[in-house]
């Protein structure tokens, strides 16, 4: 069974944009957490396989520049072993919006259970 992926990415709203935040759901779990000011957002994604985050990023890909005059991408946190390909897609998406390190955590111990 492929390991699951777990993809965090941390954001600044830029001033007055919240609202121009949207989100693409074609995933296991897709969630944003904003903070009590409304200036940072977490994005936590939850896949099944690298091959879901793979999708991910083929149908969110063309979302992420129209997206830079709304956040400022401060870090993008991996917990899994995306492919390769993958990877360097993150990193792209990283330089896009802002310049953000990409930071890949395989694992090492754990589960997960599913309903």
């Amino acid at each position: 069974m492929p390991d699951p992926i777990v993809y965090i990415d941390r954001s600044e709203i830029r001033d007055g944009r919240l609202d121009g935040v949207m989100n693409e759901p074609q995933i296991i779990s897709y969630t944003v957490h904003v903070d009590e000011d409304r200036r940072h957002m977490n994005v936590v994604h939850v896949h099944k396989d690298s091959s879901s985050l793979a999708l991910h990023m083929n149908v969110a890909g063309p979302l992420f520049a129209p997206f830079s005059p709304l956040v400022r991408l401060l870090s993008i946190d991996v917990y899994g072993r995306p492919a390769d390909d993958v990877i360097q897609r993150l990193q792209h998406k990283a330089q896009i919006l802002g310049g953000a390190a990409v930071q890949v955590n395989p694992l090492h111990a754990g589960f997960m259970r599913a309903r």
